[in-house]
Formats: C-alpha cells, structure tokens, sequence
C-alpha cells in the first residue's frame, strides 16, 4: 500500500508469486500475474512506467484437464425441472448457455427483447457482451422449441432478476444433477465441436477471443459424434 509502482521490481514480483504465495495452484498463480499485468499495463497507458515488469516472468505450467460437460440426459432432466417448477426464466438462461454458446453473465443480463424467435436470433448488445464486442447468436433448431414454450410478447425488462445466480444454482440443486462451474457452456462447446459445427461457428457462438487451435485442442474428443447430435436433439 505504501509503494509506489515504479520501484516494483520483477524480481520482487516473482518472489512474491512464486515463494511467497507458492502454497497457490498453478492456475491461480497464473490469475495473479494476469492481473499484475493489467494494472502495470494500465500504468505504462498512463505513461506513469516505461515498461510492464511481468511481461518477461514466466507464466506457470497449467496441466491439462478435460473440460466437465453434462450428459445430454442430465441437461433434458435440468430443463424439465425448470418447466414442472414453472421456472421459466431460469429455463431460458440454461437454454441460451447450453444450445446458444452464450455465457452465463451474459445471458442473465439479455433482456426478453433481445431473443427474436421470428428472426432465429439472439442478440448480443455490446454493453452486455464480453469485451463489448456485439454479436447475434442463431438459434439451434430445438433451442427455439424450448424458447417457443415461455415466449411472450407482453414480456419486457431483464430476462431474470439480479439474483440469478442464487436462482440458477437452486434450479440445478432440484435437478439432483452433478454440476461443476461452467459445466453448460463447456458442454455446448465440446457437443457442437462433436457434433461436426464447423470451428469457425462454434468460435461465433461463444463470442470467444482465444486461438482457434487452443479451443480445438482443449474441446475435441472430449465427447462422442452421436452424444453431439443427441444434444442438440434435446426437445420440449
């Protein structure tokens, strides 16, 4: 608190990341040094430092895990139990996340105006969009069936409250469903990539920024062609 940001050497850096914060993982030593560098970053911006000191430590190895991506079946069970508990907002968020490739922050933040059924489009504003960069969604054949069963013309305002995530996690617990942090949109992700999309679409869908050999190599093989299909087969 009482440094300033100009006598923060690199070698003070990786002592305090690599020593005295060793008992961290892997990825969240990584998260440090991300955000390090955004706020140096930031200050070489203001021209308040020539150079941004972490750009040359090295990042930490992060080994490899298989994205966790839910069944078909257990996804169909997660959607029912939305519509028998007539948890309509809930069930188009999961439906946005899990057949649309639109992030979870995202899609609790769309208003009901921006899914447009007649035009097989969800609309991604800029200043809900990661990044701020605009995009529309197609929808999926059955993603527009289950969208179909909750539309209403007369429906304004946020698609779902600003407490979704209490929402979101306590539909999940009713499903009686294994779940792991952003298990729906890993699994849109791995299904489309296994169900034959094209990469260059799948990369649309997520409105992702990250190389196109890094989503392939870390989302193929995860699941089978016939599971893929059978995902975007899952209907009302």
């Amino acid at each position: 608190a009482d440094r300033r940001v100009g006598e923060i050497s690199r070698p003070e850096i990786t002592h305090y990341v690599y020593e005295a914060n060793k008992h961290l993982s892997a990825i969240s030593k990584k998260n440090v040094l991300t955000n390090l560098s955004v706020l140096f970053n930031f200050m070489v911006r203001r021209d308040i430092l020539a150079v941004n000191p972490v750009n040359k430590i090295d990042r930490p190895t992060v080994p490899f895990q298989k994205p966790h991506v839910l069944s078909p079946l257990d996804f169909e069970k997660l959607l029912r139990t939305c519509m028998e508990h007539h948890w309509s907002e809930r069930l188009v968020v999961f439906v946005l996340v899990g057949f649309c490739g639109i992030r979870t922050e995202e899609a609790s933040r769309l208003k009901w105006s921006n899914i447009q059924l007649e035009n097989k489009i969800v609309e991604v504003p800029a200043t809900v969009a990661k990044k701020a960069r605009f995009r529309n969604n197609p929808i999926p054949v059955n993603a527009s069936k289950w969208l179909a069963l909750v539309e209403d013309k007369r429906r304004t305002g946020p698609i779902i409250g600003s407490t979704w995530e209490c929402q979101l996690r306590s539909a999940i617990a009713a499903s009686r469903i294994t779940y792991h942090q952003n298990a729906i949109r890993h699994s849109f992700c791995s299904y489309a990539i296994g169900a034959g999309w094209p990469l260059a679409d799948v990369i649309a869908y997520m409105g992702h920024s990250g190389s196109p050999s890094m989503i392939y190599s870390h989302y193929r093989n995860v699941v089978s062609a016939d599971d893929g299909k059978r995902w975007f087969s899952i209907v009302p």
